[in-house]
């Protein structure tokens, strides 16, 4: 059985991950988080701040993970620090990696769609930031890393769901945008192609709105 690490495992998308992995029994399954515990076991759970490299270097050591699934919030150095220090564990001992991504890398450009070849243009904080991500862990694991590049993310319990219907609830505006590319996905339809790529060994670049993904 395949060991996987989740990192950010209460997270809207790492928990209709755990669902969708749960329903194949090939994957013992294991996760940080920060305040919210997830939906696993309680041993299975590790408390973990992104600035604490000792403890996800001895996470990983118990661990010993063949697949690690990065999707962490956070202060954005830090996270690349912890995303880079998790590379570098799996480039010396082996295994697969899957970074969450954004479509945010191509916010510089949105009157147009945008595929996995193109060239990004990032232009908020959120989007370079990613980009920085995306480029650093593909240096370091080469072809052992999967990008995924994920739009908006809707789930029945999701932040994004619960803040629209209390906006609803209190009557209040909601924000609409015109010539705007963009796409939408569900948790558990993101999950199960996460879980697909996995179960494949597939890397590479993704973005969530193609069909190939």
């Amino acid at each position: 059985m395949k060991r996987i690490l989740i990192f950010g495992s209460s997270g809207t998308v790492s928990k209709a991950l755990i669902n969708q992995l749960s329903l194949f029994g090939n994957y013992i399954i294991y996760g940080t988080y920060n305040k919210n515990l997830p939906i696993l076991p309680k041993e299975k759970c590790f408390q973990l701040e992104i600035g604490d490299l000792d403890k996800l270097d001895q996470i990983l050591e118990d661990v010993k993970p063949d697949i690690t699934f990065l999707a962490l919030r956070g202060d954005f150095e830090k996270q690349l620090i912890f995303h880079c220090r998790v590379a570098e564990y799996q480039k010396e001992q082996g295994g697969l990696m899957y970074f969450c991504s954004t479509t945010n890398v191509f916010d510089g450009s949105i009157d147009k769609p945008h595929y996995e070849d193109d060239e990004t243009v990032a232009e908020s904080s959120y989007g370079q930031y990613k980009w920085n991500c995306e480029k650093e862990l593909k240096e370091i694991l080469s072809d052992r890393v999967g990008i995924l590049r994920i739009s908006e993310v809707w789930g029945k319990n999701s932040p994004r769901m619960t803040s629209l219907l209390e906006q609803l609830a209190k009557n209040q505006g909601i924000s609409i945008y015109s010539n705007l590319y963009m796409n939408r996905t569900t948790d558990i339809v993101l999950a199960k192609q996460i879980v697909y790529l996995m179960n494949k060994g597939m890397t590479g670049t993704y973005g969530s709105g193609l069909s190939e993904f």
